[in-house]
């Protein structure tokens, strides 16, 4: 009863270690659900925790976390204050809820930017077939291909493929694509383009940003 709310418990939590940290959190584990009431109160318990108590506390929250976590910017939010382990365990959490948090491209990147390899699988792999609703402009998919390995560029490229010739708007959109990408993935962006490349690429000076993009 001494834990009223989320700001009680990180104040609390700040000044133990981490074995005291699993005890306090054992004692109020039956009153989590209630304490955490959104995705900051949530991001900032967790940051105090280690493996084993996040997932501790995840679990006690987890038939709220569609209320507590209602946005890829809040998401993203509680990801950019943990650290690699943890943002594992809330990614996890959140999994099968992905699709219908991320609207666009540009959350997508910002949800991307907190992960590492192995996570951002797991990311794309639940929004995969969303991806192509999901990347609406040419900027969102340069941005979104810079956060990726090649292998995982190939997945994107592939699930927005039927669209890139709607998602390429100008030179620019196609430079920012291009750089990403390796020969083969080059290949399929051009092909899928190419009906709309003398609306894209206007002039020689144009011609050229490309062709800079390519040696990038």
């Amino acid at each position: 009863d001494i834990i009223e709310d989320s700001w009680q418990l990180s104040h609390v939590l700040s000044a133990l270690t981490e074995a005291q940290r699993g005890l306090l959190l054992e004692s109020v584990e039956s009153k989590l659900s209630n304490i955490i009431k959104d995705a900051a109160q949530l991001g900032d318990v967790l940051s105090y925790l280690n493996e084993t108590q996040c997932g501790v506390l995840l679990e006690a929250v987890q038939s709220k976390l569609s209320n507590i976590i209602k946005d890829a910017a809040q998401l993203a939010g509680v990801l950019r204050s943990l650290n690699e382990t943890q943002c594992g365990l809330l990614l996890a959490a959140v999994q099968s809820k992905l699709s219908g948090i991320i609207k666009d491209g540009g959350q997508l990147a910002d949800v991307l930017r907190s992960l590492n390899e192995t996570q951002r699988d797991v990311l794309l792999a639940a929004v995969q077939s969303k991806l192509s609703d999901i990347i609406n402009n040419g900027a969102q998919l340069g941005n979104v291909l810079m956060l990726l390995t090649e292998t995982q560029r190939g997945v994107l490229l592939a699930a927005v493929e039927s669209k890139l010739s709607d998602i390429i708007k100008d030179r620019a959109q196609l430079g920012d694509a291009l750089r990403y990408l390796n020969e083969t993935q080059r290949g399929v962006l051009f092909a899928a383009v190419e009906s709309k490349l003398s609306d894209i690429i206007k002039d020689g000076g144009q011609l050229a940003n490309v062709l800079r993009s390519l040696n990038e």
